[in-house]
Formats: structure tokens, C-alpha cells, sequence
């Protein structure tokens, strides 16, 4: 990791979490519910439909799981915001636009509304549905964020050195 990859990692605090998660209105308990759904899906959409979808998108499909699972099944706490940072920026870094992975994000939604529905009561799925949308625009945020802060530290390096000359 570059130290300007160090630099926006470093700029989040407790504080920041706790503002992120008020401004995005997830509870730690809306969270736990979402992680307590997913529990129960997990064998429904990580095996089949998942596996698929990351094999036809996604040269590894695990990294992929994997972070589906962090996404759902993760506590969100700042080693969380600090991973997503890092891989938005390693995203950027290898050139990868955010419309990559909000284009994925999409259809990987429509694996999930088959086992939400399958195995959420009725009542809650709206519930769910609003819960995970949070929790993936969360995500997206984290990510375009981190993206700027490269873009916006790439050009000081440029633009400071050429006005002192």
C-alpha cells in the first residue's frame, strides 16, 4: 500500500464511523438483523447462484464470496471502512471504474431477491430489501470517496510542484 493509500486510510476515525453509519441511518441492530438473515441465506445464494455469477464476471471467484460475505456478514467498525477504502483504491489504481462494480452490485441483486423471498417472512422482506440497499450504497460511497481522494491527492503532487517553479 502507497503512503497516499496510508494518508486517506488514516483520515477516518470512531467518530467518522459513527457519522457515516448516522448518515447512511444503519443501527447496529439493523445490522445484526441483515447479518441474522444472511446467516440463513448464505447456503442459498453463496453457493450456486453466487459461484456463477463470480465466474462468469470475476477471474477469482472466492475474492468475490468473500466479499459479499464481508459486505453482509461483516461488523462495520473501522477495519471494515479502512478494507473497503483500500480496495476502492486498489480499484482505481488498476483502472477499474466504479460503474464496474455498481453494474455487478445490480445483478447480483437479482440473485438475492429469489432467497429473500424464499426464506424471509413476508412482513420483514421490505424490511431486508432496504436494509441490504443501505448497506450496498454504503459501500458505493466508501468506494467513489476513496477514488476522489486518490484523484484529489494525485493532482496536489502534480499542480503544487508546478506553481512553485
Amino acid at each position: 500500500m502507497g503512503s497516499e493509500t496510508g494518508d486517506i486510510l488514516n483520515i477516518l476515525s470512531e467518530k467518522d464511523l459513527k457519522e457515516i453509519l448516522k448518515d447512511f441511518n444503519i443501527s447496529l441492530e439493523e445490522r445484526a438483523f441483515l447479518k441474522e438473515i444472511f446467516l440463513r441465506i448464505e447456503p442459498l445464494v453463496l453457493k450456486d447462484s453466487l459461484r456463477d455469477f463470480c465466474k462468469a464476471h470475476f477471474r477469482n471467484e472466492d475474492r468475490l464470496s468473500t466479499y459479499f460475505k464481508e459486505l453482509l456478514l461483516g461488523d462495520i467498525n473501522l477495519s471494515y471502512l479502512h478494507n473497503r477504502l483500500s480496495l476502492a483504491i486498489t480499484h482505481e489504481r488498476l483502472g477499474i471504474s466504479p460503474r464496474f462494480y455498481i453494474a455487478h452490485f445490480s445483478k447480483w441483486l437479482d440473485l438475492m431477491l429469489g432467497p429473500i423471498k424464499e426464506i424471509a417472512p413476508p412482513d420483514k422482506v421490505s424490511k431486508i430489501l432496504a436494509l441490504l440497499f443501505k448497506s450496498i450504497l454504503l459501500d458505493i460511497a466508501l468506494c467513489m470517496e476513496a477514488q476522489q481522494a486518490v484523484h484529489v491527492e494525485r493532482y496536489k503532487k502534480i499542480l503544487i510542484p508546478a506553481r512553485m517553479q
